[in-house]
């Protein structure tokens, strides 16, 4: 595993792991990671809805998402986040990205981070539609 900095500022991309087969020692790098760049993004995963809460679920408890309509079936902890449409009805919450927001800062305890997963990526700059989805903590 290579925890890179991405800017003077904050954030780090980390390369080498795989989210599936993760050792505590691998995962405290990650969160010592987190903690020193506030932003971090690990690149080329395959993940089930499981396996995001596995990986979720190390940092600490999870928050209940508020619409549940838009979660994973049988993952209610999983939201989805999407501007995809079928059947005239969004997959997912539309507009989960589409203005700057803090997550949940309008519970008591807002959220320490949200973690996103990318279903399905666009190309930079490409308007076509996007899936992703995201847990709490």
């Amino acid at each position: 595993m290579d925890v890179r900095k991405v800017s003077a500022a904050m954030g780090a991309e980390i390369v080498d792991v795989d989210l599936n087969d993760l050792s505590d020692d691998v995962f405290e790098r990650i969160r010592d990671a987190f903690h020193a760049h506030q932003v971090i993004a690990i690149r080329d995963q395959n993940l089930t809805p499981a396996a995001q809460l596995d990986f979720s679920r190390r940092f600490g408890a999870l928050e209940d998402q508020l619409n549940a309509h838009y979660t994973v079936p049988d993952y209610p902890e999983v939201l989805v986040l999407s501007n995809d449409v079928k059947d005239g009805k969004p997959v997912g919450l539309i507009d989960g990205g589409d203005f700057w927001h803090s997550d949940s800062s309008h519970r008591d305890k807002p959220s320490m981070a949200t973690i996103l997963y990318a279903v399905k990526k666009i190309p930079r700059g490409a308007a076509t539609p996007s899936s992703r989805t995201c847990t709490r903590l």
